[in-house]
């Protein structure tokens, strides 16, 4: 009777849309499907200007330079431009 989905970094992007999916398509029917999300640094967007890619532009982790190509492979370099 209870759901949660979770990940991090990329797999935390996959089970954010997952979850979303879920309930959009669930709520056309029964409802809500996924009650809780655990996302541990997820990478949702693409946003290279917002604050916490300016913080973390040079690590720890993945610098923002890094996650552009990443980007690019994930969504398409025509949709990162």
């Amino acid at each position: 009777d209870w759901l949660a989905v979770g990940g991090d970094s990329a797999g935390a992007h996959l089970a954010a849309q997952a979850g979303l999916r879920a309930n959009l398509r669930a709520s056309q029917s029964t409802g809500r499907l996924v009650d809780a999300q655990l996302l541990i640094y997820p990478a949702v967007t693409p946003a290279f200007g917002r604050d916490s890619y300016a913080a973390f532009a040079d690590g720890p982790g993945l610098t923002r330079e890094e996650m552009r190509p990443y980007w690019a492979l994930f969504i398409g370099p025509e949709a990162l431009a």
